[in-house]
């Protein structure tokens, strides 16, 4: 990897792309409470960390198109919304993630004519945001299938996904995170099941922690009967909230 622009990011919020219709992301932080201990025998100060909270904040354009940002944050749900953002759309980038509470959905209008708007989202739930890496792009599975696995992920501490459903044409899917030893493009090999999702239906997401031994490559995997299912998928290496 190497220094980059921001072209190419991508911004979804409760299995909507909104990315479109962002115009900015004003902040995003994962900002570290923290507590002053310093006992009057030291001679510098000493600090432990205390709450973790996360932060997605951007700038809209107004779209009342089907589907698009009116639709995805006008309703502002007092239920937790998951945020995730995407550096690019390419398999195994840096992505964030977090289950938050959508704080408001404001419009300001310019004396020229232009209308534009402001969301935050705050983390809710009670885990760490998470940075890691994305292994699958608004992808479509069509029928019980899976998609190419993300190679390099191996660790002994398990990892913890996000994973949002966009579209479902028809059906009930049973959508599973699998891994594997032996692949070598992330297509072939056997592959085995570590964790199931819960989730099911369209405009919905879900965060998933596995624990223990993770093998060498990840996929989603989709079974049932059903038609069209749009999603996308990230991962962080590692369980415990101060990874």
């Amino acid at each position: 990897m190497s220094k980059r622009s921001g072209l190419g990011n991508q911004l979804y919020v409760g299995g909507y792309d909104i990315s479109g219709d962002v115009g900015a992301l004003s902040n995003l932080s994962t900002p570290r409470g923290e507590q002053n201990v310093t006992g009057i025998d030291k001679s510098a100060n000493e600090r432990i960390q205390l709450l973790v909270d996360g932060d997605i904040s951007f700038d809209t354009f107004f779209n009342d198109a089907t589907d698009q940002i009116h639709d995805a944050l006008s309703t502002l749900p007092t239920t937790n919304r998951q945020g995730m953002f995407l550096v690019s759309t390419t398999r195994g980038e840096p992505a964030f993630a977090m289950n938050a509470k959508q704080i408001n959905y404001d419009w300001s209008r310019a004396a020229e004519g232009s209308l534009t708007g402001t969301t935050q989202l705050l983390q809710a739930d009670g885990n760490s945001p998470a940075w890691g890496e994305s292994i699958a792009m608004k992808e479509t599975i069509a029928s019980a299938g899976d998609i190419t696995g993300y190679i390099d992920v191996q660790t002994t501490s398990g990892v913890v996904a996000f994973l949002q459903i966009f579209t479902l044409g028809s059906g009930t899917p049973v959508i599973t995170l699998q891994d594997s030893s032996d692949t070598t493009d992330g297509d072939d090999g056997s592959w085995s099941t570590i964790g199931t999702f819960t989730i099911n239906s369209a405009r919905s997401a879900e965060r998933l922690a596995v624990a223990g031994t993770i093998e060498k490559a990840l996929r989603i995997e989709a079974s049932g009967t059903f038609t069209n299912l749009v999603v996308a998928a990230m991962i962080r290496r590692g369980t415990a909230e101060d990874n």
